[in-house]
Order: C-alpha cells, then structure tokens, then sequence
C-alpha cells in the first residue's frame, strides 16, 4: 500500500534587483510503503551483492522487508519470515568472504541471517541466540583486525560480539552496563585510531567497550544525560576533523560526547525535540552528509514522529525539524545512503506506523522572474509545516490587495476560503475549514489568484 507523498519546506525571500524570487530549502519527504506491523529497525546497503543500494525494514510481524527504488517508485520484497518480532537490522559481511548478507535480531535474542541466492532470498538461518530481546546490532571491524563481526544490545544489559569461523558462529559476552542496552555502534571516538564499541544504556549512560585480547573487553562509563539512554552514534558532527560520541535521550534531548583526556569526557546538551506537554525520547541518532553538501550533521529520530537536522555553525548548533511521519505514532529508526542509486545521499526512517519514509534534501527555485514587485510573485505562505494541535497557525505575507485565497485538501475539495483585504493583509489560518470543523493531518495545496489573473500555488503539511 502507498500513502500520501508529503513535501515539507522551508521558505526563504531573496531580493535581487528589480525582481522578487524565493527559495525554497528543505525536505521531500516520500512514503516508501509498509509493512505489515510496527516498523522497528532500518538499514541500507548491498545486501543481495549486485552493486544496488537497498533499504532493509525490521518489523514486529516477525519479517524483513527489502524496499528497491525502480521505475519512479520503491518497490517491496519479503525477504523471510522468523517466529518473534524484528527489532534491528544490519547489512555486511558477517562471514568474512566478500559477500553481503542481512542481519537481525528479534524480540525473544534470536539472531537471523538473510542470504541472497541470485534469484531469492533463502529462508533466514538463527546463528545465535541471546538471553533477551536483541535491540540493536552493528558489524565492524570492533577487534581492530581485518575480521568483521557483529556486535549486540541485548535487553539483559550486556553486550555480545559473535564471529564466524570455520562455519561456527562464536559468542562473547563483552560486559554490561546498568539496565538495558537499547543501542550499539562502533567507530573512533577517542581520536587514537582505535575502533571501539559504544552502547547506550536505559541506565542513562553511554559505555565504551575496547578489546584487550583474547574474550577480555574492558568497559569505560562516558557520562549520562538525564534520562534513559536509548540511541548511540559516533561521527564528526561539528566538521572539525574530530570524532565524538552522539547519544539520543529519554529527556527528548541529544547529547554530544567529546573525549578530553584518558578518563575524561566533556558532554554537551545539543538541544530537544518536542518536551512539552510530553517529553519525547530521540530514538535513534546518525551523522551524515544528509544535504550532499560536504557537511556532516547530527540527525536525530523522534518519539514525537519527527526527524530532527542538527548542524553546528562555530560553537553553535541549530536544530531543525524536518518532518512528521504519523502523528500518532513515532520514528523508530533511521539510516542514511545512496538508496535510490544516484549518487545522493538521502535520510530514511522508520516509523511505528508501520512505513517507512525517505527524505531528500532539496534547494530549488519555486518562482522565477516572471513576476514585477508588488505582484503575487512576492507573496509566501509560512510555516510549510504546522501542528494545529499545539497552536500552530499559517500565515501569509506580501499579497496583493483583494487576492483570493483557497486551501485545497488532499481530496481535492476546498475546505477553506480566504480574502485578503484592500492593503493585501490576510488573516492567518488555525486550520478551521469552512463547515466549521478542523483540517485534517495531511498535505495541502493552497491556491492565490489576484484580479490580475495572477496565480501562485503553495503546499503546506498540517498535523491535527
């Protein structure tokens, strides 16, 4: 089943001379499809080993769906089918003999492999089973030798390496942290050029895990925020050439960890999503080059349904809300890469609402220099992006006198009419429709005409 394409921007006026032209910078936001339950975890990569990017969903009806983007649209396959519910899933080269295979760990600690025949996925094989649920899982290098393997955030609080040697799959368990581990990663926090694993804990606290030899890991705590840690990534968020730790938290907040010294690390609250009048946890964190523009930034999934860009100017870091999935469900996961083939980078997301979504970051002219001053070409419709439920209303500014308004719904009907008046001032909107009612969630088009037979198209995203 395909949902409503939703597009989301956010508009900028330049003046240039004798001429108006906005700009429109911001999110395409595409519906991938479903599942047939809740979508947990999500991945990209090469998973059947013919040089084709694909996006890989981990769902509660205890399968993983393989979604390929072809012909103008994202096309799903059912890769398999296991006996619990899909929490997480990674993409590589868990054998270590060049070929791409699936990994995911499900509600009851099972850990399935997908493999790619050439013309069907056979059906998922368990390599191991854990304690508990298994939350998370990643694969790397963690051993800094040139051995993949594949690393574990299991609900009874530990984590777990397993790597496969001469047809047998071998399990460690690499230490525990306080409660659950909600969330594993590998990467170079420490700058040193050493692979470490890192996990974040319900305990509140991020745990790094460096391999000491033999089955021996040794543990360092990094420092907390002040909920339930519940996503771990590690990248150059500030593009300084410096490599940190990121955690998403159950305060709605994401917290940078910055290594100072060889027990010291200095944490930095980067900002929230949505924490009033209910606090939202940041589900799942990565840093990418998600606007294809050279610069790392932090991306963030919300409980509160959206996807948040944060992006350090100096010492300064803005945050931006990219989206909405459902508004009465949440983003779960999140994953970044070249999905479509492309050569650009996208986000991909996915959500509780059983889909999964695909962001692309675009910068276009919407209106060229067609139109003089004072005309409807300088007339712009913000935010492109509200939530009527928290008071959100849309505003419209530079119209002309007596132009005519009407907002389209995504049936096709007119819900609503406006007039603006002798000076060109229009009441803003609190998504009340003509009949009285309130609009619903969705993508709508808003239409100006002037008694120039002037025309100027829009469209906003509202949630109810």
């Amino acid at each position: 089943m395909k949902r409503l394409v939703f597009f989301a921007t956010l508009t900028l006026l330049s003046i240039f001379a004798g001429s108006s032209r906005l700009l429109a910078i911001g999110w395409n936001i595409i519906d991938m499809g479903s599942g047939d339950g809740l979508m947990y975890g999500i991945a990209a990569g090469n998973g059947r080993n013919d040089g084709v990017t694909r996006i890989y969903g981990a769902n509660a009806n205890a399968r993983v769906y393989e979604f390929t983007y072809s012909g103008g649209t994202w096309n799903r396959t059912d890769m398999g089918k296991g006996t619990y519910n899909m929490m997480c899933v990674t993409v590589g080269d868990g054998e270590n003999n060049g070929k791409m295979r699936v990994y995911s760990g499900d509600s009851n600690g099972n850990v399935l492999e997908f493999t790619f025949s050439g013309t069907s996925w056979q059906s998922p094989v368990t390599i191991t089973t854990l304690p508990q649920q298994v939350n998370s899982i990643a694969i790397g290098k963690g051993e800094n030798d040139s051995v993949n393997r594949i690393y574990c955030a299991c609900s009874d609080d530990h984590l777990y390496e397993l790597s496969y040697n001469a047809g047998v799959w071998n399990k460690v368990d690499m230490g525990s942290g306080g409660n659950t581990m909600s969330s594993v990663t590998l990467g170079n926090g420490r700058n040193d050029g050493i692979t470490r694993i890192y996990g974040a804990n319900v305990d509140d606290h991020i745990y790094e895990f460096t391999y000491t030899g033999g089955t021996t890991w040794s543990k360092a705590d990094l420092g907390s925020g002040s909920a339930n840690m519940a996503s771990v990534a590690v990248g150059n968020g500030r593009n300084d050439g410096v490599t940190r730790v990121y955690g998403g938290n159950g305060d709605g907040h994401v917290y940078e960890f910055s290594n100072v010294s060889a027990s010291s690390w200095t944490i930095t609250d980067m900002g929230s999503g949505v924490t009033s009048p209910t606090v939202y946890t940041m589900q799942s964190v990565l840093i990418e080059n998600g606007q294809n523009d050279g610069v790392m930034r932090v991306y963030a999934a919300d409980q509160d349904s959206r996807i948040y860009e944060l992006t350090y100017t100096g010492s300064a870091c803005n945050m931006y809300d990219m989206s909405y999935a459902d508004s009465a469900s949440y983003m779960q996961g999140i994953a970044s890469g070249n999905g479509r083939n492309d050569g650009v980078n996208r986000i991909f997301g996915a959500s509780r609402d059983d889909h999964m979504y695909e962001f692309t970051h675009t910068t276009s002219t919407l209106i060229t220099d067609n139109f003089s001053n004072n005309t409807l070409g300088n007339a712009i419709v913000y935010p492109t992006f509200a939530n009527l439920s928290r008071g959100d209303k849309i505003k419209f500014a530079n119209f002309t006198p007596s132009a005519k308004i009407i907002i389209i719904s995504p049936a096709g009907d007119v819900i609503k009419t406006l007039q603006a008046d002798s000076i060109g001032t229009v009441p803003a909107w609190d998504g009340t429709v003509d009949n009285g009612g309130k609009a619903a969630s969705g993508t709508y088009i808003v239409h100006a005409s002037n008694t120039k037979d002037e025309k100027k198209i829009f469209k906003i995203l509202l949630i109810k």
